[in-house]
């Protein structure tokens, strides 16, 4: 075996299975048996964040703010040239996306990039919005809303 090489775990497999079925896995056994390391492998292929919280610091973090502890922030951009400026994953389920534009105005166009993205998450779906320079609030179809920017901010 090569140096930096992690021995073949035969649960691995199993590993996947249940990550392609729960956001969450409790995995195991004895200590040092590689449960850290068998995490952390099928975790960064799969994209995943790893969190120790044994760290004070982090398990603060996931006390104060669940939810915003496992959200995940992307960007999405496809072959075609299709992008969406931001992709909020929360919980490795559920999918937003959030574009912003400069315009004082908004138009259909402008939602190519999310309607593409609600196209490719299916059932992950929750909603798609554009921020913009303008004033009034309104709905694109299904889940798709335009927003001024400054709802940000104004109660």
């Amino acid at each position: 075996m090569q140096p930096g090489q992690i021995t073949p775990r035969l649960v691995e497999a199993r590993l996947q299975e249940a990550l392609d079925d729960s956001p969450v896995v409790l995995i195991h056994g004895p200590r040092q048996s590689g449960k850290t390391t068998l995490a952390q492998h099928v975790g960064s292929r799969r994209g995943y964040a790893y969190f120790n919280l044994d760290d004070d610091v982090t398990r603060a973090a996931a006390e104060v703010d669940p939810i915003g502890f496992v959200a995940d922030l992307h960007h999405f951009r496809d072959k075609d040239g299709y992008e969406v400026d931001l992709v909020i994953e929360r919980g490795g389920r559920k999918l937003a996306g959030v574009e912003v534009k400069a315009a004082a105005t908004v138009t259909e166009a402008d939602f190519r990039g999310l309607r593409k993205l609600s196209s490719a998450a299916g059932s992950r779906w929750a909603a798609g919005v554009v921020l913009y320079d303008g004033e009034t609030s309104a709905s694109f179809g299904s889940d798709l809303y335009a927003l001024p920017i400054s709802a940000l901010w104004e109660s």
